[in-house]
C-alpha cells in the first residue's frame, strides 16, 4: 500500500431505513449525493480533554455501510470486546483489542413519511426497533433523518415552517419524532429535502445533516479515545507486576495509534509509536527480553528487505504470538513511524530518522554478531540506506502539490490561528537532500568495507577508516548463518568484478556528492571527491586522479586541514613528481598548504597520514620517510623561489613561530667593537625535520615610524626551539615595538606580524628597549648660541664619530612641512678635523674623521618657521667605518629645531636738547623665565658718548612672563655740529631658566643613573622631574631669588605611570625610583648646587639705528604774576619756544613755519589770549608769546602742556618733530578766594515782625569766600 494514501481503516457510519425506502429511487439519489458531493468530511474540530490544543481534522473518509438488523451481537456495555491482558492467544477469536474504528461511530435512520397516521401505525415501530438496537452501544451515536419531498414547481425543499407552507404534515411528523426519541436536551433528529437532480449539491439542503454527522463522529471518537487511554494507563501501571507483557501492551497502545491514523490524526498516531519506542528502549535497557522470541536477523532476506515495509513479515501476528524477534520489532516500529511521517509530507524527517535508525541498528548488530551471516551487517546497512532513499523517492512522487493533501492534522491555538506542521518548501527540500546525502555516504562506507574484503579496494586510507559503528566481526567459532549469502542483487553483482564494483562505487559517491553539494556540505563533498581521486590513483588513472586532487586542494583552501586533507596533498605532490610536471608558484602554494596541514594535525596525525600512504613500516621508518618527504618539499620550494621575479609572502604559516626570548620585553645587547645591536629571537620549527633557511629577520618600528631590520644570515633551524641572534648595524636607541619577523627560503618569505589587532591596544605590543650606545656615531642639530640679527642665520650640525674611524659619511637634512630652507651648499666646518669636506645641493660629504671627534658644521638657512609649530628636521647619515668598509650603516632621526627667540626687545627714545635717552624693554617671548647677565649698547664712539644706568657690579635682571626688564642708556653728542652717526648695536647676554634647571638636574642625576647602568635615561628623568617642579606654584621666583627648589611630594604610582612609556621592568623601575629619591634629597638640601661655568650663555646682537628728529622744540612757560595765586585770578604767562636741529641727522632748515597749540583742560584752567598760533623758527632763536591763565579751582595745578609741530599749510619735507617742555613738572598752588556778605534772618519766637541780622563769612564750593 502506498504510504501517502488514505488509511485502510476509516470511521464507520451505518444507515438503516424501512425496506420500501431503501429500494426507492429517492434513496439512491440521497446516497449518491452524499458520497459524491459531501464526502469526505472536512474541517472536523476535536478538543480532547487530555490534550491542551484543539485538533482540526481537515478531511476524513468515512465508510458508509448498511446496518444489519437481523441479530443483535453479543456486546458488553462499551460495544466492544474487552481485551485480554494476559497475553495468551485466544481460540477462535482474539480477545486483544484492535482499532476502535472497527465499530460504527454513528448510526443513521432515514425515514420518509408525511402522514401522521402512517407514522403512528408503521414508522414509529420501525424507528423504535432500530433505536433500541443502537442505544445499547454507548460509544456510538445515532441520528434520525426525515426525508421530505421537494416542491414540484421549484424543485426546492418545501417549507415546514411559516404561514405560507404548503405541506404542514412534515413538520408535524418531525415534531412527533423528536418528542418520541429525543430523551435529553440534545436534538438527534434532522430534516432533509429529497435532492432534486441534476442539481443535488445545494449546500443548504445538507448543512444540518452534515453537521449532525460530524458531531456524532467526534463525540463517539472522543469517548472511545478517553476509554482507550484509560485502559493504556491501567496497563502501563501494571508494568512492574508479574505477568505483564510488553507485546500485549504494544498491541493495546498501537490500537490507539491506528485509530488516530484512521482519523487522519497522523501527529497523534506518531506520538504513540514514539512512546512505544521509548518503552522498548527501557525494556532493552533492563535486559528484559523475555517478551521476544530471539534477537533475529537470521532470515534469508533479512539483509536486503525493506525497512519501511510493514508487509515483509506478519509483524502484528508475531507480536500477538510473542514470537517476534528484536530485529523485526524494531524494523516494524520504524516502518510505522516512517509511513506516518510520509503521510504528513515530512520526507526529510523520514530520511533523518532512517539514518539514525540504521546507524544505531548497525551498532547493535555489531555488538551481537555471533548469529549473523558473513557480511550481513555491511549488506543490511547498505540495503537499508538504499531502500530508505528509494522508498522516499516513490513516496515523493505520490505527494500532492504543496504537500497539502497529506497535512490532514493541524494544531490550532487558543486564538484560533492555524499553523501548518511543514516548514518552508526550500528548507524541507534542503533537509531531504542533506539526509539523502548522509545515507548515501553510509552506504558508500559499507561498500568500501566489502570492496577491501574482495580485493577491489586497497586496505589503506581513506578506505581503511574505522566506522563509527564499531562493528565486531563474528568469531570463527560461531557458524550460525555463516553460509547465508548476501541477497542484495546490485551489491552481489558489484562484488563480482572490479569494473562492476567501480560502476556502483562511482554511482553511489556521485549521488552523495550531488546531494551534499546542493545543501552546502562542502566538507563532506570534499571527502567524497577525495575518495574518487584515491580510487583513480589505485586504478592507475593518474591524470584523472591528479585533476581531482588539484580541484580538491583549491576548494579546501578556505577550510582547516584535517588528516584526510593532508593525505590528499601528499598524494597530489607525489603525483606531481611522478607525472614530471613543472614546479611553479601554484605548486609552491600547494606545498605550503601541505606543510600547514602537517603541523596542525600533530605528531600522531602525521604518522597516521603517512601510514595512509600504504607502506607497512615501523614508526621509526615512517618518521624517517616523512622527514625525507618534507625535506624534499622544502628544497623544491627553495629552488622554485630562486626563479621568482619578486618575493612571495606567506603570512602566519604554522611551520614556524617567532617570538622574543623574553616574553614581555627584550634588551638589545650592544656590540662592543662596532655600532649596532643584537636581538635574540626564539624560533620554533614545527616541521619534523631540520630546515636550513637563508635568513631570519625581524623589523622593529619606533615612535617616528622608522623601521629597523635585524638579520641573521644563513641559519639552521632544528625541530623545536632555536635561539637565533639577529643583528642591526644602525646606531639607534630607545623603545621599539616588534612589528614583523621573516624566515626566508630564497624568495619565499614567511611573514609573522606582531602588531596588535587594534591600534589603540598598546598593551599587546612587544616592546624592545635598545639602550643608547654612547660610543656610536651620533648627529644632532642645535641653534647657534650667538645670534646676530644683521647676518644670515645658521644652525649647527654636530657630527660625533664615537668609536668609529669614519672613512666616509653623507649627511642629509630635510625639513618636514615648513617654509624653512637649509642651504646645504653653503655649509662650512667650523670645528673638528676632517680629511675632506664637500657639499652638494642636498647633502654633505665628510671623509676621514678620526675616532672620538666632534665635527661642527654651520648650515645657513633662509625663511622662518611657519606658524607656532617647531620645524621637524630629518637627519639622515649614511656612513662607512674602517672596521667594515663594505658595511653601510645608517643613522635616522627626526628632531624638532627651536629657532624662535625666547625674548623680545622694544626701545623708547626720549629726545632732549643736548642728549638722547633710550629705554630698552626686554620681555619674555612666551612663558619663559630669563636671566639677563648683561646688556650693552655700543657704536659711533667718535661722535657719541653712551652711558648706561647699570655697571658691572649691578645684579642680573630677571625677566618673567609678567615682569619685563628695563635698561636705560643716555646718548650725548660729542660734537654738536656732527649730524651723521654710525648704527648702534645692542648685545644681550642671557640664559633661559628652564635650561639652567635642566642642566642642574641632569648634572645631579647623571652619576646616580650611571651607577645603575641607566645613564641613557638622564634626559628623560630630568625632564620628568621638571614637570613636577613646574607644577608647584612659585617655583620660578624661589629659584631666581634664593636659588632653591622646593620639590613636591610625588606618589610612587605617579612615577610608575610616567615610566610606563619606557617599558621598563620592575627591577629597572626600582633603580629609577632610587635615583629619583636621592636626587630629591640633593635638591631639598639647604644649599642647592649652583649652575657651574659649563652652562653656556646665549648672546643676542641686535642692530639699532640711530634715532633722529628733524626739529626739537624746547618750550618754557613762565608766570609773570607773583604768588600767591587765587581762584579766578588772571595770571600772565610767557611762552618761550626755541627750535633746534641737533638730532636731525642733517642740516637745519631755515625759516621753518611752525605751529604751537596750548592743550588746556578746562576743568582746571581758563585761557585768555592766543592758545594756538604760528611762527617761523630759526636755529636757536627763541619765539615768545603771552597768554592769560585763570585757575578754576584751588589746589596744586599743573601748567597746561603745549605741542609744537610744523605748520600743515606749508609744503615741508619734515617728517618728524618732538616737543620738550623744560618745566613740564612745575605745579602752581592756587588758594581759594575770600569775601563778605550780610544776611537778615527772621526769628519765629519774637513775632512775625521781628528780625535779627548777623555777619557771616564762608567759602563758596568753587573756592570763592562768601
Amino acid at each position: 500500500m502506498n504510504a501517502v494514501s488514505s488509511p485502510s481503516e476509516r470511521p464507520i457510519v451505518t444507515y438503516a431505513s424501512p425496506p420500501s425506502f431503501l429500494t426507492s429511487p429517492e434513496w439512491a439519489n440521497i446516497r449518491q449525493a452524499l458520497r459524491e458531493t459531501h464526502l469526505p468530511l472536512r474541517n472536523l474540530h476535536w478538543k480532547p480533554a487530555s490534550r491542551p490544543s484543539l485538533r482540526t481534522i481537515q478531511q476524513v473518509e468515512i465508510d458508509l455501510r448498511p446496518l444489519e438488523m437481523g441479530s443483535r451481537p453479543s456486546v458488553d456495555q462499551t460495544g466492544s470486546a474487552r481485551p485480554s491482558l494476559g497475553g495468551e492467544g485466544g481460540t477462535e477469536r482474539s480477545m486483544l483489542p484492535g482499532s476502535f474504528l472497527e465499530k460504527p461511530f454513528l448510526n443513521i435512520f432515514f425515514v420518509s413519511c408525511e402522514d401522521a397516521d402512517t407514522y403512528k401505525t408503521t414508522i414509529r415501530k420501525q424507528i423504535k426497533d432500530w433505536h433500541s438496537l443502537v442505544v445499547s452501544r454507548k460509544t456510538q451515536e445515532w441520528v434520525i433523518v426525515l426525508v421530505m419531498k421537494p416542491d414540484p414547481a421549484t424543485g426546492l425543499a418545501r417549507s415546514s415552517t411559516g404561514a405560507g407552507r404548503l405541506f404542514k404534515m412534515g413538520g408535524t411528523v418531525l415534531d412527533k419524532i423528536r418528542s418520541d426519541f429525543n430523551t435529553n436536551k440534545r436534538d438527534r433528529c434532522v430534516q432533509l429535502s429529497r435532492p432534486s437532480f441534476p442539481t443535488p449539491d445545494d449546500p443548504s439542503l445538507w448543512s444540518d445533516l452534515i453537521s449532525k454527522i460530524k458531531d456524532g463522529i467526534i463525540t463517539s471518537f472522543d469517548s472511545r479515545v478517553t476509554q482507550r487511554e484509560e485502559e493504556i494507563k491501567t496497563s502501563e501501571g501494571m508494568r512492574t507486576l508479574p505477568g505483564w507483557n510488553f507485546c500485549t501492551f504494544f498491541i493495546l497502545k498501537e490500537s490507539l495509534a491506528n485509530s488516530f491514523e484512521g482519523m487522519n490524526l497522523y501527529e497523534d498516531a506518531l506520538i504513540q509509536y514514539n512512546e512505544l519506542e521509548a518503552s522498548f528502549f527501557q525494556v532493552l535497557k533492563e535486559r528484559n527480553l523475555s517478551f521476544f522470541g530471539h534477537l533475529g536477523a537470521t532470515a534469508y532476506y533479512d539483509d536486503s528487505a525493506s525497512v519501511l515495509s510493514t508487509t515483509t513479515k506478519p509483524y502484528r501476528d508475531l507480536i500477538l504470538a510473542n514470537t517476534i524477534s528484536v530485529f523485526d520489532f524494531r524494523v516494524y516500529v520504524f516502518a510505522r513511524q516512517g509511513k506516518l511521517m510520509a503521510r504528513m509530507g515530512r520526507l526529510g524527517e523520514v530520511l533523518a530518522k532512517g539514518f539514525e535508525f540504521v546507524r544505531l541498528m548497525g551498532r547493535w548488530l555489531g555488538e551481537n554478531p555471533d548469529a549473523l551471516a558473513h557480511n550481513f551487517i555491511e549488506s543490511w546497512i547498505y540495503s537499508s540506506c538504499m531502500n530508505i532513499i528509494e522508498t522516499c523517492q516513490e513516496w515523493k512522487l505520490n505527494l500532492p502539490p504543496n504537500n497539502t493533501s497529506h497535512l490532514s492534522a493541524v494544531s490550532t491555538g487558543a486564538n484560533g490561528s492555524t499553523s501548518t506542521l511543514n516548514g518552508e518548501i526550500v528548507e524541507k527540500e534542503k533537509l531531504v537532500l542533506t539526509n539523502k546525502g548522509e545515507l548515501y555516504q553510509l552506504a558508500r562506507t559499507q561498500l568500501s568495507k566489502l570492496g577491501r574484503q574482495y580485493g577491489h579496494l586497497p586496505n589503506a586510507y581513506p578506505f581503511s577508516t574505522h566506522s563509527s559503528l564499531s562493528i565486531v566481526k563474528p568469531s570463527p567459532d560461531s557458524s550460525s548463518g555463516a553460509d547465508r549469502p548476501i541477497t542484495r542483487r546490485d551489491l552481489v553483482a558489484a562484488l563480482e568484478t572490479k569494473e562492476s564494483f567501480d560502476v556502483l562505487f562511482y554511482r553511489i559517491t556521485e549521488m552523495a556528492i550531488e546531494c551534499l553539494s546542493r545543501v552546502g556540505k562542502e566538507r563532506s563533498t570534499l571527502d567524497l571527491i577525495g575518495g574518487l581521486a584515491t580510487l583513480d590513483e589505485f586504478r592507475d588513472r593518474l591524470p584523472s586522479a591528479y585533476d581531482r586532487y588539484r580541484a580538491l586542494s583549491i576548494r579546501a583552501n578556505s577550510y582547516s586541514w584535517t588528516p584526510m586533507e593532508a593525505f590528499y596533498l601528499i598524494r597530489l605532490l607525489e603525483l606531481h613528481r611522478v607525472l614530471s610536471k613543472p614546479i611553479d608558484s601554484a605548486w609552491v602554494g600547494r606545498a605550503l598548504s601541505f606543510l600547514r596541514a602537517l603541523v596542525k594535525i600533530g605528531e600522531v596525525g602525521r604518522l597516521a597520514v603517512w601510514e595512509g600512504n600504504g607502506e607497512d613500516e615501523s614508526d621509526r621508518e615512517k618518521e624517517s620517510g616523512l622527514r625525507k618527504f618534507v625535506d624534499r618539499c622544502l628544497n623544491d620550494i627553495r629552488e622554485a623561489g630562486k626563479h621568482f621575479e619578486k618575493d612571495l609572502p606567506v603570512h602566519d604559516h604554522e611551520a614556524f613561530s617567532v617570538k622574543l626570548q623574553s616574553p614581555k620585553q627584550a634588551t638589545g645587547p650592544l656590540r662592543g667593537q662596532e655600532d649596532g645591536c643584537n636581538l635574540h629571537l626564539l624560533v620554533q620549527n614545527h616541521l619534523p625535520c631540520t630546515v636550513t633557511v637563508d635568513d631570519v629577520r625581524a623589523c622593529l618600528s619606533g615612535h617616528e615610524l622608522e623601521q629597523l631590520w635585524f638579520t641573521s644570515g644563513k641559519t639552521e633551524l632544528k625541530h623545536g626551539d632555536n635561539v637565533v641572534c639577529v643583528f642591526c648595524p644602525m646606531p639607534v636607541s630607545g623603545l621599539f615595538s616588534l612589528e614583523v619577523s621573516q624566515i626566508r627560503l630564497s624568495k619565499v618569505a614567511f611573514h609573522y606580524v606582531w602588531l596588535p589587532s587594534k591600534a589603540s591596544d598598546v598593551s599587546e605590543r612587544t616592546v624592545v628597549r635598545i639602550p643608547r650606545d654612547y660610543k656610536a656615531l651620533n648627529a644632532r642639530l642645535t641653534p647657534a648660541l650667538d645670534l646676530r640679527l644683521d647676518s644670515r642665520p645658521v644652525v649647527l650640525l654636530h657630527l660625533i664619530s664615537g668609536r668609529n674611524q669614519v672613512t666616509k659619511a653623507t649627511v642629509a637634512l630635510q625639513v618636514t612641512e615648513n617654509e624653512l630652507v637649509l642651504l646645504m651648499k653653503e655649509a662650512q666646518v667650523i670645528s673638528g678635523v676632517v680629511a675632506t669636506f664637500s657639499t652638494e645641493q642636498d647633502y654633505l660629504i665628510v671623509e676621514g674623521v678620526q675616532p672620538d671627534t666632534t665635527v661642527v658644521i654651520s648650515v645657513p638657512y633662509r625663511g622662518a618657521p611657519k606658524g607656532a609649530a617647531l620645524p621637524q628636521i630629518r637627519i639622515s647619515v649614511d656612513y662607512w667605518t674602517q672596521t667594515r668598509p663594505s658595511q653601510r650603516r645608517a643613522l635616522r632621526k627626526t628632531r624638532p629645531l627651536d629657532l624662535f627667540l625666547p625674548l623680545s626687545v622694544n626701545v623708547h627714545d626720549i629726545f632732549r636738547e643736548h642728549c638722547l635717552l633710550s629705554k630698552f624693554t626686554i620681555s619674555s617671548g612666551g612663558n619663559q623665565h630669563l636671566r639677563v647677565a648683561s646688556a650693552n649698547l655700543a657704536g659711533a664712539q667718535k661722535t657719541l658718548e653712551i652711558e648706561g644706568c647699570r655697571n658691572a657690579m649691578s645684579p642680573m635682571i630677571h625677566v618673567t612672563p609678567n615682569q619685563p626688564g628695563n635698561l636705560l642708556f643716555r646718548l650725548t653728542q660729542k660734537d654738536r655740529n656732527s649730524k651723521k652717526h654710525d648704527p648702534l648695536q645692542m648685545t644681550i647676554k642671557y640664559r633661559i631658566l628652564d635650561d639652567e634647571l635642566f642642566f642642574m638636574i641632569q648634572t645631579i642625576v647623571s652619576p646616580l643613573l650611571a651607577s645603575h647602568n641607566l645613564v641613557e635615561f638622564k634626559s628623560w628623568l630630568a625632564k620628568t622631574m621638571i614637570i613636577f617642579i613646574k607644577a608647584t606654584p612659585g617655583w620660578a621666583n624661589r629659584f631666581i631669588t634664593a636659588g632653591s627648589i622646593d620639590f613636591p611630594d610625588v606618589d610612587e604610582n605617579d612615577i610608575r605611570g610616567s615610566c610606563n612609556q619606557l617599558g621598563l621592568g620592575e627591577e629597572d623601575f626600582k633603580k629609577i625610583l632610587d635615583t629619583w629619591e636621592r636626587a630629591v634629597e640633593i635638591l631639598d638640601d639647604s644649599v642647592t648646587p649652583e649652575v657651574g661655568p659649563d652652562m653656556p650663555w646665549r648672546t643676542l646682537q641686535i642692530p639699532v639705528d640711530m634715532p633722529t628728529r628733524q626739529v626739537i622744540s624746547v618750550v618754557k612757560l613762565s608766570l609773570s604774576t607773583s604768588a600767591p595765586y587765587r581762584v579766578g585770578q588772571p595770571l600772565k604767562c610767557l611762552v618761550t619756544i626755541t627750535c633746534s636741529s641737533a638730532w636731525s641727522g642733517g642740516p637745519m632748515l631755515e625759516d621753518l613755519p611752525m605751529c604751537y597749540d596750548l592743550e588746556v583742560e578746562f576743568e582746571h584752567w581758563l585761557v585768555s589770549g592766543r592758545k594756538r598760533g604760528t611762527f617761523v623758527s630759526k636755529e636757536n632763536e627763541p619765539f615768545t608769546a603771552t597768554i592769560t591763565l585763570i585757575p578754576v579751582h584751588s589746589g596744586s595745578l599743573m601748567l597746561p602742556p603745549i605741542q609744537v609741530t610744523p605748520s600743515s599749510h606749508q609744503s615741508s619735507p619734515l617728517t618728524s618733530a618732538e616737543t620738550y617742555i623744560t618745566n613740564a613738572a612745575q605745579s602752581v598752588e592756587v588758594l581759594p578766594m575770600t569775601g563778605r556778605a550780610t544776611f537778615v534772618i527772621g526769628l519765629s519766637g519774637d513775632g512775625p515782625n521781628k528780625h535779627n541780622s548777623c555777619d557771616s563769612s564762608a567759602v563758596h564750593p568753587n573756592g570763592i569766600e562768601v
